[in-house]
């Protein structure tokens, strides 16, 4: 038909920085939102222990006599972690630290539940203890947990940790830059940040 012009057909705009920043931002938290829930319920357990922990938090599972011998004050620990738990029958990555008090105590962190061996030398005591499962004591479980050693599964997680760590950088960084392209907004914003900024100094000075 004469006269007439061909329609070309819409052309998707072209993803702007505001736009990917956005995405970013929204997606990114969504996916990450387990692990921000997790460590933010998990804060109220560490500030408020009293109200979650009105229950046993052991449960003994095996205890013995037990002799390991000398135990010179710079003695190799893995070579002494090795043989409590070789003698235990507890296979699996165990962490061990030594009390003050000269106790030893091998420990397995675990979701669910975790497992410690604990060894007293001046009682000759070798006792197996598992955590008992609360909701709580998960959630505290999954907020400490990190670091490289052990298993494919534990490098993994600590691979993710990792990860949310730096996307709550990057949510940081966007939301300011969100927050700037909002020209009507920037006044409540520099509120908002003076205050944030102004409280943690005062606390970081004060305590």
């Amino acid at each position: 038909m004469q006269g007439a012009q061909l329609q070309s057909p819409e052309q998707k705009p072209a993803l702007s920085f505001n736009k990917f920043n956005r995405r970013t931002h929204l997606y990114a938290a969504m996916f990450f939102m387990p692990w921000f829930f997790v460590y933010g319920v998990s804060s109220l357990g560490f500030s408020h222990p009293t109200w979650f922990n009105r229950e046993p938090q052991w449960n003994v599972l095996s205890e013995r006599d037990y002799k390991f011998g000398p135990i010179p004050p710079d003695a190799d620990l893995h070579t002494i972690a090795n043989k409590i738990q070789q003698d235990s029958g507890l296979p699996g990555d165990f962490g061990l630290y030594r009390s003050p008090e000269n106790v030893f105590h091998l420990y397995r962190p675990g979701f669910i539940t975790a497992t410690e061996i604990v060894y007293d030398p001046a009682k000759e005591r070798l006792v197996v203890r598992e955590t008992t499962f609360h909701i709580m004591g998960l959630l505290q479980r999954l907020h400490t947990r990190g670091g490289f050693e052990g298993s494919l599964l534990n490098k993994a997680w600590g691979v993710i940790v990792d990860l949310v760590q730096i996307m709550m950088m990057i949510w940081i960084v966007s939301g300011l830059y969100m927050w700037w392209s909002l020209r009507h907004l920037r006044s409540w914003g520099w509120l908002a940040l003076g205050a944030g900024i102004a409280s943690f100094t005062f606390f970081m000075m004060a305590l």
